[in-house]
Parts: C-alpha cells; structure tokens; sequence
C-alpha cells in the first residue's frame, strides 16, 4: 500500500494496472487506463470513502511519502 499526502490529508491507496475495473460510488465501474490508476481511501467521517484516480492524475494531486518495500498477498510476493 503507497502513503500519499494531499493537503497535509494522508491517505492509502493502491495502484492498479491498465485495464482493471473498479466498481466505486459511480453508477458504472471505472477503468484503469494506459497508465494505471490508484484506488485511493479517504476518511469520511467514521467510514471510508473508496474511488479510482488515474495514475497520470494522481501524481499531479498527491505526493507520495511512502513506497512499501515490498507486496505480499497470500504469501505471494509482487
């Protein structure tokens, strides 16, 4: 998972690659695109809000502050 800050805001997301669909608050899923995307989890109130922002957007809007060294998901490493 990638720390960034927006606004002195953290929050967590993770990024996706090209092609993967997101099913978020949108009606319909939202698609990665030739660059990836992050879906980012923001705080919203006692819950989290989740949503899809392209990579080329991302970098723009958010610093990252950490990259994990690296990801481990059922005991696969990526």
């Amino acid at each position: 998972m990638i720390v960034s800050v927006k606004k002195q805001e953290a929050i967590n997301a993770i990024y996706v690659a090209a092609g993967v669909q997101f099913q978020g608050a949108a009606a319909t899923p939202q698609v990665a695109g030739e660059n990836g995307a992050y879906i980012v989890r923001e705080a919203k109130g006692d819950d989290f809000s989740y949503r899809m922002v392209q990579a080329d957007e991302f970098k723009k809007a958010y610093e990252i502050t950490k990259y994990p060294n690296t990801f481990v998901n059922r005991g696969k490493t990526y």
